[in-house]
């Protein structure tokens, strides 16, 4: 069976001329124009704070035994009388005088480090604690070390002794990784953990580890973990202030990632940084921002209805996205409720030129 094609025919289609407001409706539409808003602004955005430590010394052990027990938290400030680790049941706490325990004190004993032991038992809440009338150990100091005795769990006998506490450097603020495993014995000398010093320096970054900016002015309050609210003024701190503000995160209940071979610092994550105060700004598309040559933008003032070869150029210094909005941006508050070209892109060339 044979198959035929049949051969196309010109077909003519006719469309008639379209008529004016027909052709007006497929025009590109005159620039509308729109009005610029008003918004409160604080700049909040999530930030890190990263802080240089000074090299602490490593605490050691003054006793001998077994150890039953590492009690401190890794990276958390140890106070005075902090309990750090227990050997043999005997609960062993930081000690943060300027000099060591070296010898037993009981009774009838005096010296400086008399004077030490009586602040050290008041620290930990021995208030009783005090010499007597020649300076020396008498009964109630005796009895003040018996207590303490007792909240460790060692030998009641009247005589402190340096095995009772560990000794931290006053650049030792808190305790990394144990050095001490529970269940194993350990000897007079050996390392507890690994020293954590004191802040140097600290600053403020951004999740990727650039430096902070804020679109608006400060002062600041740096917000985070346990109810957190730390009012700042700057973004980087130097010595007492880096260590202060340290001091204020780990009391929050906030934990760091200690430096290790990707960073040096000690790092705090998930804070959130806001102006104290909201100030307010104008808000308006981005689309109605023209660059102007010379730096800055310029806003194109349009009656609406009116011609857009008669908007106005007006000259804005600044504009910065506006934060969580898409395709919005902060203007100077100056400009709040003025009538704007919302599309500045499609005003004629001879307008735009006026922006400089």
């Amino acid at each position: 069976m044979a198959l035929w094609a049949a051969p196309v025919v010109g077909v003519a289609l006719v469309v008639p001329f379209a008529d004016a407001a027909e052709a007006d409706a497929v025009k590109d539409p005159v620039p509308t124009t729109v009005t610029v808003g008003e918004r409160e602004r604080d700049g909040e955005r999530s930030v890190s704070v990263a802080f240089s430590l000074v090299e602490a010394p490593q605490p050691y052990l003054a006793t001998s035994g077994l150890v039953t027990a590492v009690l401190y938290e890794h990276g958390k400030a140890l106070k005075e009388g902090a309990r750090i680790v227990e050997v043999d049941g005997v609960t062993l706490r930081a000690h943060r005088g300027e000099r060591p325990f070296h010898r037993e004190l009981g009774a009838g004993a005096s010296g400086r480090d008399v004077t030490e032991l009586v602040r050290f038992l008041k620290a930990t809440g021995h208030k009783n604690a005090a010499v007597d009338t020649r300076g020396r150990v008498g009964i109630a100091l005796v009895t003040a070390i018996k207590d303490y005795q007792r909240s460790i769990r060692a030998q009641v006998d009247g005589v402190f002794r340096p095995s009772y506490v560990i000794h931290l450097d006053a650049g030792t603020t808190a305790l990394d990784r144990p050095e001490v495993v529970v269940g194993r014995p350990v000897n007079a000398g050996d390392p507890v953990g690994e020293g954590r010093g004191q802040a140097s320096a600290a600053r403020f970054t951004t999740g990727d580890g650039r430096p902070v900016t804020m679109p608006v002015a400060g002062p600041y309050v740096l917000t985070g973990g346990d109810g957190l609210e730390e009012p700042v003024t700057g973004f980087a701190f130097e010595g007492a202030d880096a260590e202060k503000l340290r001091t204020r995160l780990v009391a929050a209940g906030l934990t760091a990632t200690p430096p290790n071979d990707m960073t040096p610092d000690e790092v705090f994550f998930d804070l959130t940084l806001a102006a104290a105060k909201p100030v307010t700004v104008g808000s308006v598309a981005t689309s109605a921002l023209h660059g102007a040559p010379g730096g800055g933008y310029c806003l194109f003032r349009l009656a609406e209805g009116a011609d857009p070869a008669t908007a106005t150029p007006v000259k804005i210094d600044d504009a910065t996205p506006l934060d969580g909005e898409v395709a919005l941006a902060a203007v100077d508050r100056a400009h709040v409720g003025e009538q704007v070209v919302r599309a500045a892109s499609r005003l004629p060339a001879s307008v735009l030129a006026g922006c400089v």
